[in-house]
């Protein structure tokens, strides 16, 4: 006996749930859009370009009555007007497009390609497969994070010696050495 898939709930235009889940779904409160307008005003104050005032009061300027407005023109020479930019969002009321840059995010861009990999396309692949166990298996999680190298517990190190740690050097200056005399 096979059993039947249940149907999907569909609504038909013509009954009233329709629209009430319609109005539901758009959810049209004037509260939110009088919050969300007075978010938009707030971000388009902080993020239009001030003028630049360069007047320094009190330079080269007399005090007496009947002054201030001869002060206000001068003023008003030493002010450098903003640039005028135009909002990608200006004429969208439910639109928001933030123009600032987050400092802390390009902290952890990487600025150029690390040494094994030569193309961006390389590095990315790379970056894109998750290895966190979510994602993968418990073996292959252990395998990506194993360290490249494992030191008993209690076991001494000893640092590292100095023609050890030279030796790289010295073998690049002999190559560079034999290379000159063929």
């Amino acid at each position: 006996m096979e059993q039947a898939e249940p149907e999907a709930e569909t609504l038909d235009p013509t009954t009233e749930g329709f629209y009430r889940t319609l109005e539901e779904t758009c959810a049209t409160d004037p509260g939110l859009q009088d919050q969300f307008a007075k978010e938009k005003m707030e971000a388009i104050e902080e993020e239009t370009p001030k003028d630049l005032d360069m007047f320094l009061p009190g330079w080269n300027a007399w005090t007496g009555p009947g002054l201030e407005e001869a002060d206000e023109e001068r003023r008003k020479k030493h002010i450098i007007p903003a640039p005028k930019v135009r909002r990608k969002d200006s004429g969208k009321s439910h639109v928001l497009i933030r123009r600032r840059v987050n400092n802390e995010f390009k902290e952890h861009l990487v600025k150029s390609i690390p040494f094994p990999y030569n193309t961006p396309e390389q590095f990315e692949a790379v970056i894109a497969q998750p290895i966190s166990r979510e994602w993968t298996t418990e073996g292959v999680h252990r395998e990506l994070t194993r360290p490249k190298v494992t030191v008993q517990a209690g076991r001494i190190i000893r640092p590292i010696s100095k023609s050890t740690a030279l030796l790289r050097d010295k073998d690049v200056e002999r190559l560079k050495k034999q290379k000159k005399d063929i």
